[in-house]
Order: structure tokens, then C-alpha cells, then sequence
């Protein structure tokens, strides 16, 4: 998630195969898709509003002839120690911090917009790639005028309690509506985007792809935020596809893809027939006649944290899991899996892994995980 979620939709490689995390960048042996794209002629632009995960520290940077980033504020400094780090994420510190040590005067949805529309009219006519990174429906939630007072009627029910008493910064039952209110925000802000580039002519020639790179937990299974987990909540996100006469409209996949293949699927829309330097398959085998019955098994993994609370699984070591249409298993770095069977158990609260009548199931998802992804990394 964040880098590493970022570093996968770039290269097309999983996330434990990159070894990218939150403080170490991505390797200059991938090829990035902006490298890709600019050796071919594209003007490559980036606009990100993260300057903590993908900041040009990360890497992320590779192959964009312009990157533009946010100012660094004063609590990013304070964060970049290991104490610092440790101290603002404090529950009680956190609620109290004045404004002076905001880590967030973020570039807003309208300000990226606003700097690639400024980047597309000054760069010439040659075909482009663009990257937006919006950061407006990231904890804390801090929703634009008028969206601050959407929904405002709307009940929401209590989330769960957290299992820790710091289970995460924003376990309140107030974050749920700013965090609908951040997303309706940014839903606007896309169709002013949107608008722009039709008023422009470049709308109906350009690929457009809309999606995150992690969901959000509400206390579903006992934490708030993303990173902590590998449940559905924090990993299923939506992706949108708009390419005139090449994407059918209207069209919806009803199986789990992944991220991962994105990198392929922009090459094969925009440049097909070229040999592509990612791995993956297209996403557009989704498209045509010759649809796949069934997902493919998605993998995924979140970092060793060690500087998280013991309540975190990650500051003992990398998650990993493989997702099928059926089920899911979840690890951790001794190998204590959870199984969660689909689609009977989709909100995964009913943990098989030690049903004997499940064994089987539960070795053939670990053989797929010690087969396709490296061991996880622990802490000593």
C-alpha cells in the first residue's frame, strides 16, 4: 500500500518482488511506465499531492520529464525520525497538535488538476502521460467547501470498537462521513477534469484510468485506516477504464483484478501490438469475446513496520495473501494463516484455517504463496 502499492501499478511487478516500503525506494532495474511511455515519444508529467509516498524519494519518479510534489512541512520533518515518527502517531498527541505542525497543506484535487491542465497547455502538442495522485480521501479526512456539509442527514451507525486503545489515529465515528464527504469531493473535482480535457479535444483520445491504491478499514476487524490488514476492505478499490472506441462503455468485470496488470494494459491500449517490458496480462482480455471464466489468483502483501505498536501483525513482520474467487488465505511471517471462504463469508469474519474439512485448501493457497512470492521478511 502507498509506495509499495504505487511502485506496483508502475512496474507491473507484486509488491514483495519490488522490495519497496516506506523507506526504501524502487529499484532502477524495473522499468516504470513513464520510462516506457517517454521512449516513445510521450511528454510525461506527474502531479502528486502524497509528498510522503510518492515523493521523488520513492522512485516514483523515474521516466516523468516533470514531477510536482507538495511542500514539505514542518511535521514531515518531525516524522522523518524514528522518535518523531513514533510520537505523532499518539492518539492523544495527535488530537492536540496546533495547527503550525499540520503534516497536511496537501495540494488539494482542484490544485493537481489545475497543475496538469497549466503542464498539458505548456508542453507541446506530442501525445502525453499523465499521473495524478490525489490525497484528499487520506486520513485525516479534510474535505473541500461545499462537500464539508454533505450527507450531514445521513445516519451513520457507530463503527466497532477498536480491539487496542491505539488502534488507529482516526478511530472515531466521526471520520466516516469527512471520508464520503473527501471521496464525492473528488468524484466533482475528476468531472471538472474531465470537462477540461473534452474543452480541450483531448478527451476522447485519452486514456483515462481512475483508481486507488488501498480501500479503508472502519473497524470491521478491529482497526481503522489501511496498512495494518490484508482484508478486503483495505485492498478492494475500484478501477475505471475510458478509452473511446477502444474501451467498451458500459462494460463491468465482475471478477477481481489486479493493480499489477496495468502497467500491460496501457501499452496494449495505447500502443498495441508493441511488445511490452512488464509482466501481467492485459486487462483487455476482459474486454472481448474470449472472456475469462474466473479471476486469476491476486497476491498481495503489506511491509514489516517495525516501528508500529505490538498490536499491528506488521511490526512483527510482512503479511502475505492470495486471493481466488473462492477464498482467501492471509499469513503472517510464522505462517499462522486465516481462511475465509466466498462468497459466503465476504465480510471475512469466520476464520477456517484450523477446520480440518478446509486443510486442504488451506496448503494448496500457502504452496501458491511459497511458490510465486518471495519469503516474507520478519523482525529480529
Amino acid at each position: 500500500m502507498d509506495a509499495p502499492a504505487h511502485a506496483s501499478v508502475m512496474t507491473g511487478r507484486w509488491m514483495p518482488e519490488l522490495g519497496v516500503d516506506w523507506v526504501t525506494p524502487l529499484p532502477a532495474r524495473d522499468t516504470t511506465l513513464a520510462e516506457a511511455l517517454a521512449a516513445r515519444g510521450y511528454r510525461t508529467g506527474a502531479m502528486v499531492a502524497n509528498i510522503s509516498y510518492t515523493g521523488p524519494w520513492t522512485g516514483l519518479d523515474r521516466g516523468f520529464a516533470r514531477y510536482e510534489g507538495a511542500t514539505v512541512s514542518l511535521m514531515q520533518v518531525v516524522r522523518s525520525t524514528a522518535v518523531g515518527s513514533w510520537l505523532t502517531e499518539l492518539p492523544l498527541l495527535e488530537r492536540h497538535l496546533p495547527p503550525a505542525m499540520s503534516d497536511y497543506r496537501r495540494k488539494t484535487a482542484r490544485e493537481v488538476n489545475e497543475a496538469l491542465l497549466a503542464w498539458l497547455d505548456h508542453s507541446g502538442s506530442r501525445p502525453f502521460f499523465a499521473f495524478l495522485n490525489y490525497q484528499d480521501a487520506h486520513e485525516p479526512y479534510l474535505p473541500q467547501a461545499p462537500f464539508d456539509t454533505a450527507f450531514a442527514t445521513l445516519p451513520y451507525p457507530p463503527p466497532p470498537a477498536p480491539r487496542h486503545p491505539t488502534a488507529h489515529l482516526s478511530a472515531r465515528p466521526r471520520d466516516m462521513r469527512p471520508y464520503d464527504q473527501a471521496i464525492a469531493y473528488i468524484d466533482h473535482e475528476v468531472g471538472r477534469l474531465l470537462d477540461a480535457l473534452a474543452e480541450r479535444g483531448l478527451l476522447d483520445n485519452t486514456l483515462v484510468n481512475i483508481t486507488s491504491d488501498h480501500g479503508e478499514e472502519f473497524g470491521e476487524h478491529g482497526v481503522w485506516g489501511h496498512g495494518h490488514t490484508l482484508y478486503r476492505n483495505a485492498l478492494q478499490v475500484p478501477l475505471i477504464l475510458q478509452l473511446a472506441g477502444r474501451v467498451p462503455a458500459g462494460v463491468v468485470v465482475e471478477h477481481a483484478v489486479s493493480l499489477r496488470d496495468l502497467p500491460a494494459t496501457v501499452l496494449a491500449l495505447v500502443a498495441p501490438g508493441t511488445r511490452s517490458p512488464f509482466p501481467g496480462a492485459p486487462l483487455t482480455r476482459h474486454l472481448g469475446p474470449d472472456v475469462p471464466s474466473g479471476s486469476d489468483s491476486l497476491l498481495v502483501a503489506t511491509n514489516w513496520a517495525p516501528r508500529r505498536p505490538p498490536w499491528d501483525p506488521t511490526s512483527r513482520g510482512d503479511l502475505q495473501a492470495v486471493y481466488t474467487d473462492s477464498a482467501a488465505l492471509i499469513r503472517d511471517v510464522a505462517r499462522q494463516a486465516e481462511l475465509y471462504v466466498f462468497p459466503a463469508d465476504s465480510a471475512e469474519q469466520h476464520d477456517l484455517a484450523t477446520d480440518p474439512a478446509w486443510a486442504a485448501t488451506v496448503a494448496a493457497l500457502h504452496a501458491q504463496l511459497d511458490r510465486r512470492l518471495p519469503p516474507p521478511a520478519r523482525a529480529h
